[in-house]
């Protein structure tokens, strides 16, 4: 191997090339995309269809059919799930891994548009969402007050939206929790009567009125003017004096017959923060951007919008993600920290002072110059690539360490700096390659996986394989440079206690066990295959699963009230939950939502649309200990169970892909109360089984 050499010889380049490439990774540190979760996309998309009145088997036959039929047209579906409840339609269509999710949402936006015209009259809302991880919001405020009403509280949210959606790096902001204004005609049937003006031509006369329409042309003279309607109502008293009858010389206004008024809507979702009346702003970050840059922005003239907010009405943070990844930057940075200690502690012990700084050298080298090559591959800071970068802490130093002992072997027997790291370097060299390519191969496999966990989970790996080849490198030409310039040409052994300890440890116990076990194979051999096999025990011990918790203090709680339960029931419901989690002194804060689910803050934890028999809260606790927190967990879920007529249901957060549950048992047919009768069947067996 020559690169040990070259790199010795020409010192000048090789320092100006381990510059030039930890250069480059302290910008990329600086300026490389943050936030908590990698940022996919997934060719897939979400249709929500909101039909009041109408039961599941309406909901099948008026809604999903047709759209399932439609888009089951396109080409590389991977699955279609429909769910059809009191009201409500949600469909999940995913499509093969490799899809353009663009063209995708492109796609079946265009095949459910080609049959909007077919579907029913009464349908409230038919949305259709892209699968994409930068939804999740990175901040929910609440705006609270509990004599302000909701037009109050609406324009202040719409306010404060329309101050925060123009900042830096900000995708989109939402707000929520408020029942829509509407302009509410209450007509005088007797009056109507007396006039003999059906109803339906006051309805008819108020949609011509309001349409805005082009009115075409008219030529006069030598000149063309276009003629121009009335348009849109421009207010309520425009409204008011739309003409709906005319008879015998008398205009009949809709103000004679009928009051006009603002009102909202039928209540359908709202919301309390610490039981506390509220409305919703949350917002989402772009693709690519900094959640420290984007946050600072948004906090900073949020912080001028409370100031100027009048005294009956408040405003607090109910989610921040930002904490979040500071602490897991922080953390990251702590188990460096420990790391290069703990290394320079123990090399010292066999190696001199200037060795152990050598090696410990080599750990912020090779990190920031993988940090480089992470950015370049378009992967930012987050959690994936840290818990990548914190597996290679403790990779990395290996090769340096085996590369600057034998460098102090040669030394002892009596070879020059520059020709004991050269030859040091150069008869380990092809050994240290591989075993770094061996390691590096072990997370190949993680690259290549091919499908959305691989996505979400890729950045690890490739971090991972980065620091270690950037450790390799910096192993085979910075390390025998430095060892060549300054250990010391006796070797730099140490000559101390602990240096003579463990030089009787390796010559008196450690040689005679390695001759006994290198003449005794077979008995090695045996011994090792058992304590193998006794190790597999230990799964059902240390149990198994595909992703971890998400290790937050944070968890949210779902609330299902019987099919058929008004909103208000399950809003009694609800405050019950809101009151014992006021008393525990364990829970921060928690929000409230009535009717709908909470805004989203986790990439796996989609929000249920309105309905009436569903409730969500968003709870952080303020334990620091996660034994304490999963106490907490476990406290109210028995607290929980013993809560009549409602299934409550204590979700941590985890990582992975949404699944609905660990276990999910389809049952599939055309008879609907012949799967009721089975799936009851199927649940009291599954009771049954311990």
């Amino acid at each position: 191997m020559k690169l040990p050499k070259l790199a010795i010889e020409n010192y000048q380049f090789t320092i100006i090339v381990i510059v030039l490439l930890v250069l480059s990774g302290l910008v990329s540190f600086v300026t490389m995309p943050r936030s908590e979760d990698p940022q996919i996309e997934q060719p897939g998309v979400n249709i929500f269809a909101i039909f009041p009145g109408a039961n599941p088997e309406d909901i099948e036959e008026l809604l999903i059919d047709p759209i399932e039929e439609k888009v089951n047209e396109l080409n590389d579906i991977h699955k279609i799930n429909a769910f059809a409840e009191d009201g409500l339609m949600h469909m999940h269509v995913e499509f093969d891994h490799g899809k353009d999710p663009d063209d995708v949402y492109n796609d079946v936006l265009q095949k459910v548009n080609s049959i909007r015209n077919d579907l029913p009259d009464g349908l409230l809302r038919l949305q259709i969402e892209k699968w994409e991880t930068s939804r999740v919001n990175i901040l929910q405020v609440a705006i609270m007050s509990d004599s302000a009403g909701y037009p109050t509280l609406e324009k202040t949210a719409d306010r404060l939206k329309s101050r925060i959606e123009r900042l830096d790096g900000v995708k989109k902001v939402q707000t929520w929790a408020f029942p829509e204004q509407e302009i509410r005609v209450s007509v005088n049937m007797k009056k109507m009567a007396q006039l003999r003006i059906p109803l339906q031509q006051v309805i008819t006369s108020i949609q011509s009125a309001g349409m805005n329409i082009p009115g075409g042309n008219l030529d006069i003279g030598n000149r063309r003017f276009s003629v121009q309607t009335s348009g849109s109502f421009k207010s309520i008293d425009d409204i008011r004096n739309t003409i709906v009858h005319a008879a015998n010389g008398k205009i009949v206004h809709l103000r004679d017959i009928a009051d006009v008024d603002r009102a909202h809507e039928d209540p359908n979702y709202f919301a309390r923060f610490n039981r506390r009346r509220a409305v919703f702003v949350s917002l989402s970050q772009k693709v690519g951007t900094n959640i420290y840059d984007v946050m600072d922005g948004v906090k900073q003239e949020i912080a001028f919008f409370q100031s100027e907010l009048p005294g009956d009405i408040q405003l607090a943070t109910v989610f921040d993600q930002s904490h979040s990844v500071k602490t897991r930057v922080n953390g990251f940075f702590g188990n460096l920290l420990q790391g290069v200690l703990l290394v320079g502690v123990i090399v010292l012990l066999g190696m001199s002072f200037r060795a152990a700084l050598i090696v410990m050298m080599v750990i912020p080298i090779s990190i920031l110059i993988a940090l480089g090559f992470v950015d370049l591959s378009g992967y930012g800071l987050e959690q994936m690539s840290i818990a990548g970068l914190v597996i290679a802490l403790g990779l990395l130093v290996d090769n340096a360490i085996v590369v600057s002992e034998n460098v102090s072997r040669f030394l002892k027997q009596g070879y020059s700096r520059k020709d004991a790291a050269v030859k040091g370097t150069t008869q380990i060299g092809w050994a240290v390659v591989s075993s770094t390519v061996t390691t590096v191969l072990a997370f190949l496999p993680i690259v290549l996986m091919n499908n959305i966990s691989g996505d979400f989970i890729r950045s690890m790996p490739v971090t991972v394989v980065y620091t270690l080849f950037a450790s390799l490198f910096v192993s085979l030409t910075l390390t025998p440079y430095l060892a060549s310039r300054y250990l010391k040409t006796n070797g730099g052994a140490k000559s101390g206690r602990v240096q003579q300890m463990m030089d009787r440890f390796i010559q008196n116990s450690y040689r005679r066990r390695l001759d006994q076990s290198l003449n005794r194979p077979k008995r090695v051999l045996a011994i090792a295959i058992a304590i193998f096999v006794a190790s597999l025990a230990l799964f059902p011990i240390v149990g198994v699963s595909f992703f971890p918790k998400a290790d937050k203090t944070q968890f949210i709680i779902n609330v299902e009230t019987p099919k058929g339960t008004s909103l208000y029931k399950t809003d009694a419901v609800t405050q019950y939950i809101e009151s014992i989690l006021a008393n525990d002194t364990r829970v921060a804060k928690f929000a409230a939502n009535v009717g709908h689910g909470n805004p989203m803050i986790y990439y796996n934890i989609l929000p249920k649309q309105e309905q009436s028999t569903h409730a969500q809260f968003y709870v952080e606790s303020h334990v620091a200990d996660l034994q304490d927190f999963y106490h907490l967990v476990d406290d109210l879920r028995g607290k929980f169970a013993e809560i009549p007529g409602a299934r409550i249901e204590v979700k941590e957060f985890e990582q992975g892909p949404p699944v609905e549950a660990p276990i999910a048992i389809k049952i599939l047919g055309d008879d609907l109360d012949v799967l009721s009768t089975i799936a009851r069947d199927v649940e009291a067996m599954i009771a049954g089984t311990k």
